[in-house]
């Protein structure tokens, strides 16, 4: 799995948090950045909605409780930064 730091300079100002999280199998912005920088895809999220990850204590959870989860154990940790609200954008194709 490849990680570390790139230079991108598409960012979303209004974030205003300096730091750009990429996940290429999340949207075609993320896509895009992950191709760009040969970043790997890694789905995480089963066809029945359930984390998918073996090595995860999180496996089997379903995605709204894991969320929670991931949270509570950031927060555990001294890692959780917050929360913010933002509209989420999602493509729909006009074909279906």
């Amino acid at each position: 799995m490849s990680t570390g730091a790139v230079k991108v300079t598409e960012v979303f100002p209004h974030f205003i948090t300096g730091a750009v999280k990429v996940t290429p199998a999340h949207d075609f912005y993320d896509y895009d950045l992950g191709e760009r920088f040969s970043l790997d895809s890694v789905t995480i999220l089963g066809e029945d909605g359930t984390i998918d990850c073996p090595v995860s204590r999180f496996n089997g959870l379903r995605r709204f409780d894991a969320r929670h989860e991931v949270t509570d154990a950031l927060k555990e940790k001294g890692l959780y930064g917050g929360q913010k609200e933002h509209a989420m954008v999602v493509p729909v194709c006009r074909y279906v």
